[in-house]
């Protein structure tokens, strides 16, 4: 019986891992899309869009790892929370990421790139964003 514990810890360890590395993840996808639309850098834009397949990849994994636990394991009501929770969390981290995706293509689409009036404030709420991403990341990881 402890060998099946074991087994179901290292599962929910996996999904842990897997929306943290998510959470990485999309913190260096909006931290180069900002960076690609304040700079016009096209090596950045093909970046960002290029890191979206990976994080479609690990949010698949991540609903996929939690419905066969839930399935195989039927788990007590702590660990169904927090896989469900888990689940929810890498979907959001997956559209935070379309949202990076999208700006990169924007910019690289405007003539003469970003007005020079809207990069600082870009900049700005990149960080914020970014200042967010990690604290929710920090405390999904407690």
């Amino acid at each position: 019986m402890a060998a099946a514990r074991i087994h179901f810890q290292e599962r929910l360890d996996r999904v842990r891992a897997d929306v943290i590395r998510m959470g990485h993840d999309a913190q260096a996808m909006v931290r180069d899309a900002v960076s690609a639309a304040t700079s016009a850098d096209r090596r950045l834009v093909e970046q960002v869009v290029f890191g979206d397949d990976a994080i479609d990849a690990l949010e698949a994994r991540v609903a996929n790892e939690a419905l066969l636990a839930v399935m195989q394991e039927a788990p007590v009501a702590g660990d169904l929370r927090f896989l469900m929770a888990s689940v929810g969390v890498a979907a959001e981290l997956e559209k935070v990421c379309d949202d990076a995706v999208k700006l990169a293509r924007r910019s690289a689409k405007l003539p003469g790139g970003l007005p020079s009036e809207l990069r600082v404030p870009l900049q700005e709420l990149g960080e914020a964003a970014l200042s967010q991403l990690y604290a929710a990341i920090r405390l999904y990881g407690q």
